[in-house]
Parts: C-alpha cells; structure tokens; sequence
C-alpha cells in the first residue's frame, strides 16, 4: 500500500462518501492521487466505520432511470423497429420466415431449392447442407458398410483360394503356414482354378529345380478341381 500522505477523519469521510458517487470522486474530494493502493485503503476505511455505499455506481457511471436506453440499446430498438418495418417474407422453397433484406440469399441457398437439391444416397431424402447424407443414422449407413468403409479391402487372393480351397498344402497336408500359388504365374489371374494352396517348403520346390518332385501331385490336384486334365504351364 503507498504510503498515506493524506489524513482524513471520519467525519471528513463520511461526507466525502455522502457527496460522490464512486470511490474515485471521494479521493478527489479528500484531496488523494485516484490509485488502486489509495481505493483499497480507503474502501477498509469505509468498511470499518460502516458507511453507506448503497448509491454507489460501477466504473463511474451515473444510474440511469428504468426505461432508459444506452446508446447501444438505442441502436439495437432502431434496428430492430427498421426489421420488423420491413417485415418476414416465406421462403418459395422451403416455406421458412426469413427477413426479407436476407431472404435472397437464403433462397440461394436454401437447400430444396431446385438447383441445390440433393438426395441422400441412403434414404433418398433431401440433403441439408454440404454433407453427403441426410443424417448421422444415414451417414453410419453409408459410410461404414462395404466398399465405402475407410478400413475396406478388396478381396485378396488368399481370401479367394481358401474360399474354395481346403487350407492345407496339397502335396504334404501342411495346414499351419499355407501359400497360395499361381499355376499360370500370372498374380492377376486369381481364378479359383488357377489358385493352388502349398506350403512355403512345396511353394519353392516348385519355383526351382525341384519342381519335378511335387509337378504330379499338384497337377493332378489342379485337374481334379476343374474336372479336366491341365498340363503343366511352364518349364522347370
């Protein structure tokens, strides 16, 4: 707290609180520098001899009387009487109450508006906004099923051989690690008949010297698939 130049008594005070308004013009009375030390001080003064304070405004400001306008509030009652001269007009195409300084723009825009409109994907409703779905319900619908789900993958080749082939080597009957071979080593080929299941041991046999061990086997395996007789595609 600054140090107290200045002493006052309590009569002093108390008609220097009588006679202003806030605690700014008290000090002004009382002949101290206005300063936040000095208010605190002196609103401890006025606490401790239990003055009057009641008609005391915030910030310095005089009370006005009730029904009386601010600037800002005069503002805002024009603008509003200026709006409700001009009046509510219906939009065309969805039938809301707009003012009509605005109502161009909404009809712009507004969502049934014939060069606006959009049907929901799901449920064939009008779209609302710039969303690509009518709803959240419609929304889950559509974007969390099938292909459009963000974690969707097309089917494997895997997922196509073991679909219509036993998961087990079909040499050895290895069922805990199984590849998928390509009979006509063509990767995009992935014909159910041209998918052939074998084991990593088996899978490089047949892409080396050793085809010739397990050829038969798997090629009979192949025929008996399709129904016809495959003869082998390539040359060991």
């Amino acid at each position: 707290m600054p140090e107290r130049k200045h002493q006052f008594t309590e009569d002093e005070l108390g008609a220097a609180v009588r006679n202003s308004a806030t605690y700014s013009g008290v000090l002004r009375i009382l002949g101290i520098k206005v300063s936040g030390g000095y208010q605190s001080y002196l609103k401890r003064r006025i606490a401790k001899a239990g003055l009057d304070i009641s008609h005391f405004t915030q910030k310095g400001k005089v009370k006005m009387h009730a029904g009386a306008y601010t600037g800002s509030e005069r503002h805002l009652a024009n603008l509003a009487k200026a709006r409700n001269a001009i009046g509510q007009r219906p939009c065309q195409w969805c039938g809301r109450e707009v003012h009509a300084s605005g109502l161009m723009r909404h009809e712009s825009l507004c969502h049934l508006a014939l060069e606006n409109i959009r049907s929901c994907p799901v449920c064939d409703d009008p779209i609302r906004g710039r969303g690509e779905t009518c709803s959240k319900a419609c929304a889950n619908t559509h974007f969390r099923s099938g292909s459009n789900h963000p974690n969707w993958k097309t089917e494997s080749y895997r997922s196509t051989c073991f679909s219509h082939h036993e998961k087990k080597c079909v040499v050895c009957d290895e069922v805990n690690i199984v590849e998928v071979h390509h009979l006509d080593e063509n990767h995009e080929n992935n014909d159910p008949a041209n998918l052939i299941p074998l084991c990593p041991t088996h899978h490089k046999y047949w892409h080396s010297r050793f085809r010739v061990l397990i050829e038969e086997q798997v090629m009979d395996y192949a025929s008996r698939f399709t129904g016809q007789t495959i003869l082998t595609t390539t040359t060991a």
